[in-house]
């Protein structure tokens, strides 16, 4: 009388299949956890309030200018700068960029922003290039408020990304803040490398032309500096007339 065999029987046939499938299904799951780990961190680390500001940023050859509505001929001007690689500038902007804004808000401020990417040295590929290529994207874009909450994110999440992300990273990040698509994809492109190339070089020779060096981050009022401790204090100082 014949028998039906377990599919377990003579060889193990079934078992070394099942074994197969299991392995295969475990490498896909990793090919797709893999591929999707830089997209879950772009999209937690811009997981955050997203600030509606009332004042204008308006991008003028290398310089973003942060303005408002109650802003006068009398108004004090300061010029402050940053570069996306520099982890002092993301603590002085995790310290000061609310103070900067009411006081900018209230008309008592006028900031001009410089961004530097002499950190790079002569990378013209490194991380303060792209992430200032980004931004200028961004800002070009006349959005003030995606502006602010994408340099927020640079500035805030230094640490995190600093030499991780790519040009499609900086692209995706900006996708999650609803950024428009021609904003996206000249990200992507790098669309505003060279001009964030001319625009590192312009500030830094003006800063160091103003004050005998290059270094950030500073705040530079009427050609003089407000440093060392005065420094988390800047936006009080430079809002005096």
């Amino acid at each position: 009388m014949s028998k039906v065999k377990s599919p377990n029987q003579e060889g193990h046939g079934f078992a070394w299949v099942l074994a197969i499938v299991l392995i295969l299904a475990v490498a896909l799951v990793g090919s797709i956890v893999w591929k999707n780990r830089g997209k879950a961190e772009e999209t937690h680390l811009v997981d955050r309030a997203y600030e509606k500001v009332d004042i204008d940023a308006k991008l003028d050859g290398d310089v973003v200018t942060l303005s408002s509505s109650k802003t006068t001929d009398a108004t004090p001007q300061v010029d402050l700068y940053e570069d996306y690689s520099c982890p002092h500038c993301g603590h002085l902007a995790v310290a000061t960029d609310a103070q900067m804004k009411d006081a900018v808000q209230a008309g008592k401020l006028v900031v001009h922003i410089h961004p530097l990417h002499f950190l790079d040295r002569d990378n013209t590929s490194g991380h303060s290039h792209r992430a200032l290529a980004a931004a200028l994207a961004v800002a070009d874009h006349g959005d003030t408020s995606l502006y602010w909450n994408y340099r927020a994110m640079l500035m805030e999440d230094m640490e995190k990304i600093y030499n991780k992300w790519s040009d499609d990273q900086f692209a995706d990040a900006a996708k999650e803040m609803n950024a428009p698509d021609t904003v996206v994809e000249d990200i992507r492109k790098a669309a505003y490398l060279d001009r964030a190339t001319q625009a590192g070089k312009d500030n830094a020779e003006k800063l160091k032309k103003e004050t005998g060096k290059v270094s950030s981050p500073r705040v530079v009022k009427d050609g003089k500096d407000i440093s060392g401790t005065d420094l988390e204090n800047w936006v009080e100082i430079a809002s005096q007339s």
